[in-house]
């Protein structure tokens, strides 16, 4: 009876993990209109709201932060 009950504790413990389901989570994102300014000079960046926060790609941070003392690269 022990043999069978270790047994059937095993099984469980390695299909459980089998059943784990996937949420589908999706959220839009939406153009923002949020000004981006540096060093006081408005920077043409998109920005992108999703939940309420703004998003932004940093290629074209990169871009705008090109030729300042704050520059770096993304590759």
């Amino acid at each position: 009876m022990k043999k069978l009950v270790i047994f059937a504790m095993t099984v469980i413990a390695v299909i459980t993990p089998l059943y784990v389901y996937a949420v589908e989570y999706t959220e839009t994102a939406y153009p923002s209109d949020m000004p981006v300014y540096i060093n006081g000079v408005s920077a043409d960046i998109k920005a992108y709201n999703i939940n309420g926060n703004n998003y932004f790609m940093l290629r074209d941070i990169a871009a705008a932060f090109d030729g300042t003392q704050k520059q770096f690269d993304v590759e």
